[in-house]
Formats: C-alpha cells, sequence, structure tokens
C-alpha cells in the first residue's frame, strides 16, 4: 500500500523531540515491515525546511528522509487546483496534501487532523 505522509506529520518527524515523536516513529515503521511504501510532497518539505538556514543540517535531513520514504512526490498545477476544487466541495480549510494523494493514487493519508476523516475520497490514519 502506498501511504503519504500529511505535512503537519512530516514536522513532527523532522522537528520534535524524540520523546514526542516516538510514537510516531513506531506506526511509520510498522508501516514499513507490512512492506508498506510512504511517500510525502516536496511542498512540504520546502515548507518546513525553508526557515532552516544550516545547510548542512537541510542535507542530513534529505539524506534520512531518502532512506525513510521510498519517493518524494512533486507538486505540480494538477494538484493546486484539484485542491481548490476539494475546498469548495468537501468545506476543508487546507485540502493541498489530500489532493495529491489522489492524483498519486496514494490508499491512506497518515494525519492529525481528524477533519479529514469527514471525507471519504482516501482513508485516513490518525496519529496523535
Amino acid at each position: 500500500m502506498n501511504l503519504y505522509i500529511e505535512k503537519s506529520i512530516l514536522e513532527r518527524l523532522l522537528f520534535s523531540k524524540l520523546s514526542h515523536k516516538q510514537e510516531l516513529l513506531n506506526t511509520l515503521e510498522n508501516e514499513l515491515k507490512k512492506a508498506n511504501r510512504l511517500f510525502f510532497s516536496t511542498h512540504s518539505l520546502e515548507v518546513l525546511l525553508s526557515d532552516l538556514k544550516d545547510r548542512t543540517k537541510k542535507h542530513q535531513i534529505l539524506l534520512d528522509l531518502q532512506i525513510l520514504f521510498e519517493k518524494f512526490l512533486p507538486l505540480n498545477e494538477e494538484d493546486i487546483i484539484l485542491s481548490i476544487k476539494l475546498e469548495e466541495e468537501l468545506g476543508l480549510t487546507n485540502c493541498l496534501d489530500l489532493a495529491i494523494c489522489l492524483n498519486h493514487k496514494m490508499d491512506y493519508i497518515i494525519t492529525e487532523d481528524k477533519d479529514l476523516k469527514r471525507q471519504k475520497l482516501v482513508k485516513v490514519k490518525l496519529v496523535e
């Protein structure tokens, strides 16, 4: 199965203290053991790393992510158009991750956003 890691989960994975992200790490490890493949958006990564000035740290983060994730999904025009449409139709505030999931045929989105459970387009795995 293809699992998409939403931006807030990626942020937690990259910048939280180990004690705060241990449950998340355990969840991701279990998914990998089941032969699931993990993906995230290059847009999410760019947003999260935009304020980080240390190039060495950025490089290390990229290397670490390449080990864990199957592929970094690019943001394209279709994702943005679909995101706007989904926001209007579903009444959710930020549907960019959901649009990327749909356009790249992800089976699940891993998120902490309980509102995403309201939609039925992509299955949701909630992480608290």
